[in-house]
């Protein structure tokens, strides 16, 4: 059986990500954008995640608000969803740093993050209250916001905590 982070390797070679490309570009509008409201209504009935799990995730990628979803947002979402699911976060978080920003940040082109945003992200990739809770210590100064580097050391520790505890939990 192959490990999680070879299948993750294998999803994310230029040859994979050229054919996501072109699936994209098939399910598409004209203008080049899915359909936020198509996109919704297909992982409602092709996942397996809670309603309230996937309010919170339309929420924080603001998928009822936008029209429509480009391509790098959409493989930025779908890989938020194979990350969770293969364990894999940690690469996910590496992958997708800079194009996660836009989301994270509190006003466009800000050097700062919105600390509650980086809660949600971390809630998104299913890390334990515990978890965030002891490492909210690393943001204990930054009430609402936080410079880039110490919010991706908050995930980066989140992640590799739950990994940690997920680790135990299979030996």
């Amino acid at each position: 059986m192959q490990s999680s982070s070879t299948i993750w390797q294998a999803l994310h070679s230029p040859v994979q990500y050229n054919m996501f490309a072109s699936f994209y570009d098939q399910i598409c509008q004209q203008d080049g954008n899915l359909s936020c409201q198509r996109f919704q209504v297909v992982c409602r009935q092709f996942t397996t995640y809670s309603e309230e799990y996937l309010q919170q995730f339309f929420e924080f990628f603001d998928l009822y608000n936008k029209n429509s979803i480009d391509c790098q947002s959409f493989f930025i979402i779908i890989d938020l969803m194979v990350s969770v699911t293969l364990n894999t976060r940690l690469l996910f978080l590496f992958s997708h740093q800079a194009g996660l920003i836009p989301y994270l940040q509190e006003e466009q082109n800000s050097s700062y993050l919105s600390r509650q945003r980086l809660i949600d992200l971390a809630i998104l990739q299913q890390v334990p209250s515990l978890t965030l809770l002891d490492n909210l210590q690393i943001l204990k100064d930054q009430l609402i916001q936080t410079d880039i580097k110490m919010a991706f050391g908050f995930l980066f520790n989140c992640l590799q905590e739950t990994d940690n505890l997920l680790e135990e939990k299979i030996q």
